[in-house]
């Protein structure tokens, strides 16, 4: 299948210089989906903050070439036989998260799923044509989500994330260092929880003008 991969690392700033980082479109083999996964085609991948990180500096220390994306909608086109638990089938519109959380360990039993012990990255490329995730790692989309906005589940679950655990309520007061893509995100989860001040520190103007227009 088709993925994009970085093959050099180096500067996106000057795609002439001799030390520009590169990015092909290279044919990579698409797993094949065990007993409880799912294969998805993928629709929609976002470009997250991480991947220029990657293409210019290799934060990592991964080797050449190395996939790009984690942000993905798509359809479902396979299913393992034990892939039963959330009543998915081929056709679904469906977006997930990258990461397999053990479930088991203390962080997972705790909700700090962030800090799971046995956390599995597939480390499958996002901008390719197919991935398969477990189906623990899959969640199907409404039906009024495009698979566009659907591509998006991941950096808001961030967001929300972040309302969750400040317990945020009507007549919240909430400062905001940084109007980045998650701190965007994050202004709306609070506006839509409630909150009655909600103040964005950002030094770039054109960051500003959208928290203003959020």
């Amino acid at each position: 299948m088709k993925s994009v991969q970085v093959v050099k690392f180096g500067s996106l700033k000057d795609i002439s210089a001799d030390g520009a980082g590169r990015l092909e479109v290279v044919d990579i083999l698409s797993k094949a989906p065990g007993p409880e996964d799912v294969k998805i085609k993928v629709a929609y991948c976002s470009i997250c903050g991480s991947d220029p990180h990657i293409v210019q500096e290799n934060p990592f220390g991964w080797d050449l070439p190395v996939g790009l994306g984690h942000e993905l909608s798509g359809i479902v086109v396979e299913l393992g036989e034990r892939a039963v638990k959330k009543g998915l089938k081929t056709g679904d519109r469906v977006a997930g998260n990258f990461l397999k959380f053990c479930g088991t360990c203390y962080y997972c039993q705790n909700g700090q799923q962030q800090f799971c012990l046995h956390a599995d990255e597939s480390n499958q490329p996002g901008m390719s044509e197919f991935v398969t995730w477990h189906e623990s790692q899959v969640y199907k989309l409404p039906d009024d989500i495009s698979l566009e906005a659907g591509c998006l589940l991941e950096p808001i679950s961030v967001a929300v994330r972040i309302v969750d655990k400040l317990a945020a309520r009507i007549g919240s007061r909430v400062a905001i260092c940084g109007g980045g893509p998650i701190g965007l995100l994050t202004l709306q989860s609070f506006k839509m929880a409630g909150a009655s001040q909600i103040t964005l520190i950002e030094p770039i103007e054109e960051r500003r003008r959208l928290g203003q227009k959020y």
